[in-house]
């Protein structure tokens, strides 16, 4: 084995010990980013089912659940 061989192999460890550094930090930030992407997507389609449903109304609007009356009718 000659000495250009020895540096050639060398370098190309190093090499491949940065590459492996640098995918490890990368496949770290792509997790994060695909749990918060579901996260965002979660809350959308959420919020789409509540609208959907008519819970984001305007509060202006009158509600069904009136309390009943307890006033009596007596016949007169």
């Amino acid at each position: 084995m000659t000495l250009s061989a020895i540096v050639i192999g060398v370098i190309g460890f190093l090499g491949l010990v940065i590459l492996m550094a640098v995918a490890r930090r990368a496949l770290r930030l792509v997790v994060k980013l695909a749990l918060l992407g579901f996260l965002l997507v979660a809350v959308c389609i959420g919020a789409l089912i509540v609208w959907w449903n008519g819970g984001l109304g305007s509060a202006d609007r009158p509600s069904d659940t009136r309390p009943a009356s307890t006033r009596r009718n007596t016949g007169h």
